[in-house]
């Protein structure tokens, strides 16, 4: 039998990742010498970035010209309401119809250096918008989990379709949680979260990814590996470490990346606190096609 979370994503096997997005009220605050940018605006710019990622990571099919279905991808917002920001049902998109299918495209202009010419030339580039930002409300957090964890039962359980293998033989689908405050509103998160833990496939138990997002970056804590790393930090910090996975051994040198090279210790979570805004892209980036990676 194959190591646990050791299959890469294939067309075979692809994964499915969930995205859960505070958009609550809080978010509408300012990043520190980001040029008023909002905690909302950085988050979305930071999904719309790693969506992109997701999609040039997988191999073209030469006979469409399109992304290979490596993978599918769900996001919700929540703020007093949870809300699908990709379908209206919240059922996952696969990246091949997503790479088509953006909500808009926005022109950006950068700097960029000629060596020939030995000087500095601006040019445009047309990218691809799917997420927009938004701020209202408060934290229903155990809504949008449970939301999640629908979805996952409902794809893990669906027909795969062609050409696809049974959906329980796959990489586990993993939810990514990304908040700048603690749950406001009905239910429990830790329970939802543990529900959302113990669904699994062949491979092993769903993985449960949790991102502390804040405007400034106090006492910032890394894949904390026992929870007396975090309880003092915040009354929630405690409650976000046991609603985070622990990182499967096989899968923590990739951790270790966006550690900045620091080891992560065995039975270490899956939970970053008090993260700041350029931490937020590597832990998507990590979360998504950094930890499982593709076969093609």
């Amino acid at each position: 039998m194959p190591q646990p979370y050791s299959q890469r994503l294939s067309r075979r096997y692809p994964g499915l990742f969930i995205i859960l997005i505070d958009q609550s009220g809080s978010m509408q605050e300012t990043i520190p010498g980001q040029n008023d940018v909002s905690k909302a605006d950085y988050a979305a710019s930071a999904l719309n970035e790693v969506i992109y990622a997701m999609i040039r990571q997988g191999k073209y099919d030469p006979a469409t010209g399109l992304p290979r279905k490596y993978a599918y991808l769900s996001i919700f917002g929540y703020g007093s309401t949870v809300n699908s920001l990709l379908t209206a049902n919240g059922a996952p998109i696969d990246i091949a119809f997503m790479s088509n299918h953006p909500l808009r495209y926005e022109t950006r202009e950068k700097d960029e250096f000629d060596a020939v010419n030995n000087t500095w030339v601006r040019t445009s580039e047309r990218v691809p918008i799917w997420i927009e930002p938004r701020a209202e409300g408060q934290t229903e957090m155990a809504q949008a989990l449970t939301r999640a964890r629908d979805v996952i039962r409902a794809w893990l359980n669906a027909p795969p379709e062609p050409n696809q293998g049974v959906r329980r033989d796959g990489f586990p689908p993993i939810v990514l949680n990304i908040t700048d405050g603690q749950h406001q509103g009905a239910g429990d998160p830790l329970a939802a979260a543990r529900e959302i833990m113990a669904e699994q496939t062949s491979c092993g138990n769903v993985l449960l990814y949790n991102c502390h997002f804040t405007r400034d970056m106090a006492n910032p804590t890394v894949f904390p590996n026992d929870v007396s790393q975090v309880a003092h930090l915040n009354p929630f910090s405690a409650q976000l470490f046991y609603m985070s996975s622990p990182i499967p051994d096989n899968l923590r040198k990739k951790a270790e990346e966006i550690n900045s090279g620091r080891p992560v210790a065995p039975g270490a979570r899956g939970m970053v606190y008090n993260s700041d805004a350029s931490m937020l892209v590597r832990f998507l980036t990590w979360g998504t096609v950094g930890t499982t990676g593709v076969e093609g």
